[in-house]
Order: structure tokens, then sequence, then C-alpha cells
């Protein structure tokens, strides 16, 4: 803050020259912190955004929850770099394979999709046998390349277990992608 000096002996012009340093001082304090709250305005705004980015929302139902993955976490293109937008990705294009394609072009990178379901799901402490046994028996019929599965009850029971996943983890897990995985 400025001080004030004794006017004695100052001129009007001096008087006047100071008043306005004085205010210019004062403006430029008053700038510096409109700048240090604006920059703290954007930092937090920048951090809520990211946030927003690497929480899952997993209040409503298991459609809400699987859209919101789908738009956020699953690119449009490519694997995805969160175990959980990965875990709705491969039973996508497990399903894809089997109903539209027939299998015809099962590979081991299907296999793959198969194997991660079965390690990221089938490892939840949490998980009642009944629910463990259930997954693996939907596993087993998928893998099943060369009688392709074309009913939808495995892929919806899969997506609902993928969806109980994100709901425990909600907080977006990253992975590191292989570039096998690339298709």
């Amino acid at each position: 803050m400025a001080t004030k000096r004794p006017s004695t002996g100052s001129s009007p012009s001096r008087v006047a020259a100071d008043a306005t340093r004085d205010r210019v001082a004062a403006r430029r304090r008053g700038v510096k912190r409109l700048a240090a709250v604006v920059a703290a305005l954007l930092l937090v705004g920048a951090i809520a955004a990211w946030f927003m980015t690497r929480v899952i929302p997993v209040w409503g139902d298991d459609e809400k929850v699987a859209r919101w993955i789908w738009g956020n976490l699953v690119p449009g293109f490519g694997p995805c770099d969160s175990v959980q937008g990965e875990l709705l990705r491969s039973i996508e294009k497990l399903r894809v394979e089997a109903q539209d394609d027939g299998n015809a072009s099962w590979d081991d990178g299907f296999e793959g999709y198969v194997d991660f379901l079965g390690r990221t799901l089938g490892s939840e402490p949490g998980l009642a046998p009944d629910d463990k046994a259930a997954l693996q028996t939907d596993l087993e019929r998928l893998r099943d390349y060369e009688d392709p599965c074309v009913d939808d009850g495995p892929y919806q029971r899969l997506t609902a277990q993928a969806i109980a996943f994100c709901r425990r983890h909600p907080f977006v897990t990253s992975r590191t992608i292989d570039p096998a995985e690339v298709r």
C-alpha cells in the first residue's frame, strides 16, 4: 500500500501527480488480484473438467452408465486406454463378430477379448460364487467360435457384470494398450 507524503511545501501539481501515481498503483494491485482470481478459477475449472472425465457417474440405471462410458471412454477406433471402457468395447467386439460375421474373422484377438473379460471380471474379490460360475459359463460359450453365440443373453449378462465392476471402481483405471489389440 502506498504511503502518503506530507503535503508541506508540495505544489498542487506535485500533489496531483502523487494522487495519480497512487491511483495507478491501486489499479495495478487490483488487476494483479483479479488475474490471480481468474487463474485460480481456471485451474479449478480444469481440475473439475479432468475429474469429470476420470470419474464415472455411476448413479442411474445400467444403460445410463453404459452410455456415459461409451461416450467418454471408448474411442471411435482402436482399444481403450481405460479398463472400464475396454470391458464394454470387448463385449461389443465379441457380439458383433458372432452375430454379424458368424465368427468368420475369429483369431487370437478375439481370444484376447475373452481372456481380458475373464481376468478383469473374474478376479473381483467380492464376486459371488454364482456370479463367477455364470461369468465362466458365458465366456466359455463365447470362446466356442465354431458355434457363434447369436443369443443376446451372454452379452447382456457380461455387460451387467461390467457395469457392476464400474460401479465398484468409479475412478477410471488406466491400462496399457497392447499394439496387437488395435482393430
